[in-house]
């Protein structure tokens, strides 16, 4: 049998949010991760609908307010279904904040602390706001987003490894492209830098080709 709390990960399912409310209430270490479970999701929704802001509509037969409802609904329940995965690590940190070590969180001290997504936004802002960031991308330096094989063929770039030598000089490096992307995706650069530094370790642990290129892969995106 399904517990209330997991239903409540159920878009639909009004039931199971009365089931977290009442752990809530009852001051329940359990509610408190569900509930930042919950929170995750709200953030991973916003950044949906802000994907789908900035892409153009289908203008087809299928596009229609009933479509674009249903399509709000199904965002929704992929949005809990993430979050309810923990893939962004963005639960663990909201429940610290709301629980501390008494929701179950991982104490600040611990390795698995290393590479915390939502510690490393911050730094990405604090530094973003105390270094002047270029305004352009170097020149003769590859872009630092994954390419396909048909594309470095076409466009041949240097595959010299990247290894910057502090998240100052990550941040710095990445600023351009992250900015064109983020106007593409309609979402913040400070959020695809996080994420960028969380998967490589602020870029020293890029994924390399079999033969010792580096893949300019920054965010772990697999075939």
């Amino acid at each position: 049998m399904v517990a209330a709390t997991d239903s409540a990960f159920v878009y639909t399912d009004i039931q199971g949010l009365a089931g977290l409310r009442r752990k809530a209430q009852q001051n329940s270490p359990d509610a408190v991760r569900e509930a930042a479970k919950q929170f995750e999701a709200v953030f991973i929704q916003m950044m949906l609908k802000s994907m789908r802001d900035a892409s153009p509509g289908d203008g087809g037969l299928m596009d229609s307010d009933q479509s674009r409802f249903y399509r709000d609904m199904f965002d929704q329940q992929i949005a809990l279904s993430l979050a309810k995965q923990g893939q962004l690590g963005l639960g663990d940190a909201i429940a610290r904040q709301l629980g501390g070590d008494q929701a179950g969180a991982t104490p600040p001290t611990s390795p698995t602390m290393i590479g915390d997504p939502l510690a490393m936004l911050r730094q990405v802002e604090r530094i973003r706001g105390s270094v002047k960031m270029p305004s352009s991308a170097p020149v003769n330096r590859p872009t630092p987003f994954a390419a396909s094989a048909a594309n470095r063929n076409a466009y041949p770039v240097d595959d010299a490894p990247y290894e910057p030598s502090s998240p100052v000089a990550f941040v710095r490096r990445m600023w351009p492209h992250a900015q064109e992307a983020a106007q593409q995706l309609g979402v913040s650069p400070d959020v695809l830098i996080a994420q960028a530094a969380h998967e490589t370790a602020w870029g020293k642990s890029v994924p390399r080709f079999a033969d010792g290129r580096t893949s300019h892969n920054l965010f772990g995106i697999k075939a």
